[in-house]
């Protein structure tokens, strides 16, 4: 045997060896992936292969105290299209009557169905009846699927109170918006496949899991007397030429709010659910801070329903500024300040009282700050510390000027 054959046989073995070892390195690394790893692996090959999209589920109904609904959702169908599977599997005749169904110009249609895209949407929430009219035409890949559309039986009724949902079933504002993760419920799921890049597959099969329905939200507003604020204020608007206005019909003993009616001038207000000024706005509540005043004094003895102040016949200078009433009047007690509305009288009771006692008295009250009712978006008003207060200021503050409030928070003060 010579020294070439020898080496050649040599190096043979060693490449023999050397694939007998690679093999069952592979072996062993295939054993282990299966064994530790497998689970792991087909989930992570489930989750690139499948997807999910969600549809909204049936929202609650919001009805008042008397169980009169405000809110509902009625059933709707929504049709979708393969638009590949559609154009190979119809005419353009079939087509044409199925855009006639959806009530759309056939070239519209034909213009959706012409997208590279796997899966769209031909019309959205349409009556039950157009949705069966166009699956009973029989074009292969179009189909329909339950949605479910708010409506708002009492029309514009609480319009800012009970808010707005939007297109797919989210809450936009008021308590529609407040309440969303009760009312909503829980969502339609629809799974299916697709590639790699994340297209879906939507001739794989679709799987639905059904939806939970919202809760039913139960309001303290009552209809009637919701109602009967509304027409009475934009008749008083109307009336006294005023911008707008907010009325509070509330329950002193318990906080439930009866009603809350907005309305303004050109009467947008009265229709718009996505603003409540009774909760969201403040304002200078003006000569309507006396009432609130005259009880800080009396229940902190700085006056008595007796006591007389001068009201210097409708002039009185403070701090180089003029304070005026509509008409002159001389000494009046706390009765006679409200009755005629005096402000001189009312700076004056401010005047006896101070700033410090005051400033307390109205946060007492709940004058600045939010009264934490279940709406959102409510504003918290205006009261500076009393530290910043110059004397005219707390003059000023006698008669409702240089604060500002919400309806809803002065409403709750005079419920107090």
């Amino acid at each position: 045997m010579n020294t070439s054959f020898k080496q050649r046989r040599a190096r043979i073995g060693a490449l023999t060896f050397t694939l007998v070892a690679l093999f069952g390195l592979a072996v062993i690394r295939l054993v282990f992936l299966v064994a530790l790893y497998g689970p792991k692996l087909n989930s992570l090959a489930h989750d690139e292969h499948t997807g999910e999209t969600q549809l909204a589920a049936v929202r609650g109904p919001i009805v008042d105290r008397n169980g009169e609904p405000l809110a509902l959702s009625a059933e709707t169908r929504s049709v979708y299209a393969r638009p590949k599977k559609v154009v190979e599997s119809s005419t353009p005749a079939e087509r044409s009557k199925l855009a006639a169904i959806l009530m759309m110009m056939p070239i519209s249609l034909e213009s959706k169905l012409n997208k590279a895209a796997p899966f769209v949407w031909l019309e959205r929430r349409i009556s039950p009846d157009k949705g069966q009219a166009a699956e009973a035409l029989g074009i292969d890949g179009i189909g329909t699927i339950s949605e479910y559309k708010r409506f708002y039986p009492e029309s514009n009724l609480a319009a800012s109170v009970v808010g707005l949902a939007g297109m797919d079933g989210q809450g936009l504002s008021g308590l529609e918006l407040q309440y969303d993760r009760i009312v909503r419920g829980e969502a339609v799921e629809l799974s299916f496949d697709h590639d790699a890049q994340g297209h879906p597959i939507f001739d794989s099969p679709l799987a639905l899991k059904a939806p939970e329905p919202g809760a039913q939200l139960e309001l303290t507003i009552d209809s009637s007397i919701q109602s009967l604020a509304e027409t009475e204020l934009a008749a008083e608007v109307k009336t006294s030429g005023a911008k707008r206005g907010s009325v509070i019909v509330l329950d002193p003993f318990t906080g439930e709010v009866m009603a809350m009616a907005n309305v303004s001038a050109d009467g947008a207000n009265l229709h718009d659910r996505l603003h409540n000024p009774a909760v969201e706005d403040a304002f200078e509540p003006g000569s309507t801070m006396k009432g609130i005043l005259g009880s800080i004094a009396l229940a902190d003895h700085a006056i008595t329903t007796d006591k007389q102040f001068f009201c210097e016949n409708g002039h009185f200078t403070i701090d180089r500024h003029t304070i005026h009433d509509h008409s002159p009047h001389g000494w009046l007690n706390l009765g006679g300040i409200i009755e005629v509305s005096s402000n001189i009288g009312a700076s004056k009771i401010a005047l006896t009282l101070g700033s410090q006692r005051y400033y307390e008295g109205l946060r007492a009250f709940g004058i600045g700050s939010r009264t934490g009712i279940d709406l959102p978006g409510e504003a918290g008003g205006l009261l500076s510390k009393p530290a910043g207060w110059k004397e005219i200021d707390l003059a000023n503050h006698g008669f409702g000027q240089g604060v500002a409030v919400t309806p809803i928070q002065l409403a709750v003060a005079y419920a107090a």
